[in-house]
């Protein structure tokens, strides 16, 4: 499997390098480096050496993937304008069962069930392409179905206008009945990198509506407006839940403030607590004219669509370090227990944590 080289960085003055090797400390080249949730992605050279070019200082999650090898993913802060990360990989000890694809009906109807709990069911979703399906297996154990794959999953998503290379960590998902209701979980992690699909200028202008309508209310944008302390303003009202995780007042927004534990120009540490997010540009814009905060807005570039999501953030980490693209230091699925309807955007609903909306006329 080939992955494009590009890297929308390239004058950037913060970096982080090294070298990959394999068990033997024998250097590896033609790795491929990447960093999660972005653009950026490069190759080692012959010498197993590389150099990524980031945004400046934050939370990142560098990943490598080799044929033959294990992928490998390091969680990384980066303080200071440099940073040095050798890494070193596993060789690949398990093989994948063959698959027939269009005649094994069995992996087909998996296949169905795969797309349906990974890319999600949005209409950005069903619009998703997965590109090379013969790298994936299915296994199924009593009521648990997993899925692996043995390079890296290729999905072309045409709403967005975004080529999308996934390297699957895991897949499960299960359903089962308890007591007289249906109980199911799916559960997935991986590293993605994005690629800018070529279009025409139609396509593009459809892009920037499309990207602009998955970002707004998006969990990123939430973690944006917890470090820019924009909260009210950028259309969330954010409440305490009760001690058994179901009551909340959305007249009784939480002030983030009393959460925070520290704050830097890069980094905001907060105590992570049971929360019921609302993204809701109307009803947060009266909430704050009613505390004395005199804002309007009108965001022109979503065609006056009305977006009303209802989330809970669960804590999963006692402290929660986010930077100021939205990033968390492990991630949001270790950092919380994610409920709502963030829990249905996924793979297909997500830009590059590079990606800025186009601006808001805001008086």
């Amino acid at each position: 499997m080939s992955l494009s080289v590009f890297n929308c960085f390239a004058q950037s003055n913060y970096t982080i390098s090294g070298a990959v090797s394999d068990e033997n400390k024998k250097p590896i080249a033609d790795a491929i480096i990447f960093v999660d949730g972005s653009e950026i992605v490069t190759t080692t050279d012959n010498f197993g050496r590389y150099k990524l070019n980031v945004p400046g200082l934050g939370s990142y999650t560098i990943s490598v993937k080799m044929m033959g090898y294990d992928g490998l993913t390091k969680d990384v802060m980066l303080k200071t304008r440099a940073m040095t990360l050798d890494l070193s990989l596993t060789l690949h000890s398990v093989l994948l069962d063959e698959v027939k694809i269009g005649v094994d009906k069995k992996w087909q109807s998996d296949y169905e069930l795969f797309k349906t709990q990974f890319l999600g069911s949005t209409p950005n979703a069903k619009a998703c392409e997965i590109v090379n399906p013969e790298v994936l297996s299915f296994k199924m154990d009593k009521s648990l179905f997993t899925a692996r794959a043995n390079d890296i999953l290729v999905i072309v998503n045409p709403h967005l206008g975004y080529r999308i290379k996934y390297m699957l960590k895991y897949f499960r998902f299960s359903q089962k009945i308890i007591g007289t209701m249906l109980h199911v979980e799916t559960s997935y992690d991986g590293n993605t990198v994005f690629e800018e699909l070529q279009g025409t200028n139609d396509q593009k202008q459809e892009w920037v509506k499309n990207r602009a309508l998955a970002y707004r209310g998006s969990m990123v944008h939430f973690m944006r407006s917890v470090f820019s302390r924009r909260l009210l303003e950028e259309g969330f009202i954010v409440t305490q839940l009760s001690g058994d995780g179901n009551a909340y007042d959305d007249n009784k927004p939480v002030n983030f403030d009393t959460l925070e534990t520290s704050r830097n120009q890069a980094f905001v540490t907060f105590r992570s607590t049971g929360l019921h997010i609302t993204y809701n540009v109307e009803a947060s814009l009266k909430l704050a004219e009613q505390k004395g905060n005199a804002i309007s807005r009108k965001d022109k570039i979503t065609n006056d669509v009305v977006l009303k999501y209802h989330s809970y953030l669960l804590p999963g980490e006692k402290q929660i370090v986010v930077d100021a693209r939205g990033r968390t230091s492990v991630g949001y699925i270790q950092a919380f227990d994610i409920k709502g309807d963030w829990s249905n955007q996924r793979l297909a609903d997500q830009v590059p944590f590079e990606y800025s909306p186009p601006v808001s006329n805001i008086k």
